[in-house]
């Protein structure tokens, strides 16, 4: 009878252990497994359970006929399981894997109390801001107690709403902290407090991660884009072309800041599943908050050119690119908030768009909003992607980000201040 040289690799107190082995090739596998378990040092009269042969890809073999018969040679590597252990299979762990289909817990909470919480926050706010006008002291002095209130609750009973509550009412202290007003100093101190306690409650409290990441990044633009206002006067359309291009170009560089922040790095693979939960959070605030950011710049573009006598051709087109250009990054994201976030945003800016093209001229609004029935029952239809389609949609957003520098410059008045100070 011939005889069969291979391997045997088993798993011996929780560690790999490889036999060579010269096996009859005639014999039914059946047959030879009490021999092989004994070879192993499996024990199994210690515990006894069904064993069987497996190819390196997972397939068991059968144990009513032979090796031969069942197509193994000399030199393969064979594994020996427990009948009850599950088949083998193709490596598929990898750490951009585990990244990708890393979800966050899913956490049912109530939706009124929570919104209870948020709307009454929200409310107290704006009458907060709205009472600057008249004796702001106490209305200050309530604001503050309430942020701290607020915050402590955040903490202590790691509650989202509070959390949301907090960043709020400690957006409205910092706004009725300047006197005088209400100006871009108290937008400024408003965004600055309401990004400090993002990034305070931030540290405490994981399970609202990517609301308060999208809170501060919100806000953090928003102080940004408020800087040059505090300190002379700019236009508000400047503004928010500023606020539109920074959120634009924080979008994308939103997933090397999620990477950078979560601490996911190429050598690093020991509990790389609770970082990737972090880095999915973390990429869902920076995104929403940045589309937040960018959809709120262009209806600031809209509103000086309708009040104020901004240009109406480079506003109509800065918010039109900025709507393009975030409707276009959906299809780059696989999480529902992301898309939902850049969606909503997209077609906020496109409404600013086209609410500016209409005011400033009525005239054409028939075959532009043709257009945009045209537009919208065609996006009714099911998606079907082609490798045309595609590079189109591509390309396109390529175009839409390279054109939104130059139409905010036009925006900001930057291409008029040029040729102002070039003349004699």
């Amino acid at each position: 009878m011939s005889v069969c040289r291979l391997s045997v690799q088993s798993d011996k107190d929780g560690e790999p252990v490889a036999v060579d082995l010269a096996l009859p090739s005639g014999t039914p596998i059946g047959a030879l497994l009490p021999t092989i378990v004994a070879l192993t040092e499996q024990h199994p009269d210690e515990t006894p359970r069904g064993w069987r042969l497996d190819r390196l890809s997972g397939t068991p073999l059968d144990e009513s006929i032979s090796l031969a018969e069942n197509g193994v040679h000399d030199g393969e590597l064979l594994v020996l399981a427990a009948s009850g252990a599950p088949s083998i299979g193709p490596v598929r762990w990898g750490s951009f894997r585990t990244v990708t289909e890393a979800a966050s817990p899913e956490h049912v909470s109530p939706f009124l109390p929570v919104a209870t919480c948020v709307w009454t926050a929200v409310l107290a706010s704006l009458a907060f801001c709205k009472s600057l006008a008249g004796h702001p002291g106490i209305e200050l002095l309530v604001a503050a107690i309430g942020t701290c209130v607020a915050a402590v609750m955040a903490v202590a009973g790691r509650s989202a709403a509070a959390a949301m509550a907090a960043v709020s009412l400690a957006a409205s202290t910092g706004f009725l902290t300047v006197p005088s007003g209400p100006g871009p100093a108290n937008v400024f101190l408003a965004a600055a407090a309401a990004a400090c306690m993002s990034l305070v409650l931030l540290r405490w409290t994981e399970r609202s991660a990517s609301k308060l990441v999208a809170t501060g990044t919100f806000s953090g633009l928003v102080a940004v884009a408020v800087v040059v206002p505090v300190i002379t006067v700019v236009p508000v359309a400047s503004v928010g072309a500023v606020l539109g291009v920074a959120a634009l170009g924080t979008l994308g560089l939103s997933g090397r800041m999620a990477i950078l922040l979560s601490g996911l790095t190429v050598d690093q693979h020991a509990e790389i599943d609770g970082r990737a939960i972090r880095a999915h959070a973390t990429l869902t605030g920076l995104v929403a908050g940045c589309s937040g950011a960018a959809a709120l710049g262009t209806i600031l573009v809209a509103v000086g050119c309708h009040r104020y006598g901004a240009p109406s051709l480079p506003s109509t087109g800065f918010a039109a690119v900025i709507g393009v250009a975030l409707l276009l990054r959906v299809r780059t994201h696989v999480d529902e908030v992301r898309r939902r976030a850049l969606g909503i945003a997209g077609l906020v800016s496109v409404s600013a768009s086209f609410a500016t093209f209409v005011t400033a001229h009525p005239a054409h609004t028939g075959w532009v909003s043709a257009a945009l029935i045209a537009i919208g029952l065609g996006a009714a239809r099911p998606p079907q992607p082609t490798t045309v389609t595609v590079r189109v949609a591509d390309v396109m957003e390529c175009a839409a980000l390279v054109a939104a520098f130059p139409l905010a410059c036009w925006v900001g008045g930057v291409y008029a201040l040029v040729r102002g100070a070039s003349l004699p």
